[in-house]
């Protein structure tokens, strides 16, 4: 039955928050999911005193009888609470109902929203009152903060949790740059801070430090050290992502001694291999593996690089790092010393506003890598891509699900190889696990035909006709050379 709609928000989230805590009372609330998500999206009303994600399932309407300025959320619960029950103390009684909601959050993420660092810790004082955020979430294992002044948050916000696993901070350049009383230094970044913070952690699983809207710069020797001591303190690290920070050449070589790390996001260091540090990087446990590099000799790291079970490798990379001239050498590399890699993506970008002439070919070495499941690259020029390249790619590829070719932008996220406007859906009974070819098209009037000789194998035939398919994109990216 619908839930009749009442005028007051406040009593709309008392209903919310009885729902809640009366289902997980004779559950255990570690095996709901939703519940915790529940829980903690009622938290994030409290934060930011909404009530918006809430008011497609439980009708919210707003108070007419209150100012716009007047509080809302549990806020407005507990201010009127206090006025109900002067009897109790405010202080405890906003505390207890706090806790009693927070007590069993798994994951929180602070920042979201478009307030400045001050106003959302004002916010979550006064929401928290004294208690540190150990005491109000005892069970937290993921913590995430988006900060455009990082320094005000770690100060506000101590990281003292015993359960806490998992931590990712999002530095917002581009918000800092609006905000002129900010520096836009990487000194005042608040790493260090936050290093100091995580050491007082008795375990630690996953590390995630972006610097977004930025661009990418060397680390610091204060932000090294720290980061150096923490890879030494934390040997359980199972996933490392360090966006937009150059690493030394010896902070990389101490991360191939963790020996749980499964997913590693580096951006290499500049130099060539005279200068760097010799010797192998031996990755027992790496599974995901996200190289960013720009001018940096890649044969330092490819070769050096020892990961038996690697199955899905990314590259973002500018022009001058990899080319169509070393391309080939680079696949040839990366299928010989990885033959079970299920997922490839490469992202390159033009540094100098050139189009240079790429082809398929350049990366025929990785052919070899027979379990290949996903396979895309964004490039920042024309791919030339013959039909005995598509014949070739479903022969070595048997499993190949995704393929994506395309042209790079800056911008572009290639975290996951996705379609895009300008592509074509290709799917035919004779290649089952062939399923979502994206190859966007550049010669009108083209269809996708099977030779009939062999069923198993993709061809490209040319039609006439007077008018474009809907599936021919406008701005094509592929040029293929037809028979």
């Amino acid at each position: 039955m619908p839930r009749p709609q009442r005028p007051h928000r406040v009593w709309i989230v008392e209903d919310v928050i009885c729902d809640v805590m009366s289902y997980c009372a004779p559950r255990d609330i570690c095996n709901l999911g939703m519940t915790c998500h529940c829980l903690f999206q009622i938290y994030l009303d409290v934060v930011f005193g909404e009530l918006d994600s809430l008011g497609p399932l439980y009708g919210v309407l707003p108070d007419p009888s209150l100012s716009p300025a007047a509080p809302t959320g549990l806020r407005s619960l507990i201010s009127r609470s206090h006025a109900s029950k002067k009897a109790h103390n405010p202080k405890t009684h906003s505390v207890g109902r706090i806790t009693m909601y927070t007590a069993r959050v798994r994951s929180l993420t602070i920042g979201q929203g478009g307030e400045d660092d001050a106003h959302r810790i004002n916010n979550l004082r006064s929401i928290l009152g004294p208690l540190p955020l150990q005491t109000c979430f005892p069970q937290l294992q993921s913590l995430r903060i988006i900060a455009d002044d990082p320094r005000t948050v770690a100060n506000s916000i101590p990281l003292a949790l015993p359960m806490l696993r998992s931590f990712a901070l999002i530095i917002n350049f581009e918000d800092r740059k609006l905000d002129l009383s900010v520096k836009d230094s990487y000194e005042s970044s608040g790493l260090p801070v936050y290093f100091r913070h995580l050491r007082s952690l008795s375990r630690l699983d996953s590390l995630t430090i972006t610097c977004a809207n930025t661009s990418r710069r060397p680390v610091s020797e204060v932000e090294a050290h720290g980061l150096l001591y923490l890879t030494r303190q934390f040997p359980r690290l199972s996933t490392l992502d360090i966006s937009n920070l150059i690493l030394t050449d010896t902070l990389v070589h101490n991360l191939s001694k963790l020996p749980m790390l499964e997913r590693l996001f580096v951006c290499l260091p500049n130099g060539k291999e005279s200068v760097l540090t010799p010797g192998p990087l031996a990755f027992s446990n790496l599974h995901h593996l996200t190289i960013n590099c720009d001018a940096t000799e890649l044969s330092w790291f490819m070769h050096g690089l020892q990961a038996p079970h690697l199955a899905s490798l990314q590259l973002h990379a500018g022009c001058r790092a990899l080319c169509p001239q070393t391309a080939p050498k680079f696949s040839e590399l990366v299928g010989a010393k990885f033959r079970n890699l299920r997922v490839f993506g490469l992202h390159v970008w033009s540094e100098d506003g050139s189009d240079t002439c790429w082809t398929f070919a350049s990366f025929h070495g990785m052919l070899r890598c027979r379990a290949m499941e996903c396979f895309g690259v964004m490039l920042p020029s024309l791919v030339i891509a013959t039909d005995e390249d598509v014949q070739l790619i479903v022969k070595a590829w048997p499993r190949l699900r995704d393929l994506q070719l395309g042209h790079s932008q800056v911008t572009s996220d290639f975290e996951r190889p996705s379609p895009g406007s300008t592509s074509l859906f290709i799917q035919g009974p004779g290649c089952v696990a062939f399923t979502n070819a994206k190859l966007p098209l550049t010669v009108a009037g083209v269809m996708l035909a099977r030779p009939s000789n062999d069923e198993t194998i993709l061809n490209f035939h040319r039609r006439n006709c007077s008018c474009y398919p809907s599936f021919i994109p406008s701005n094509p990216v592929i040029h293929l050379h037809l028979p």
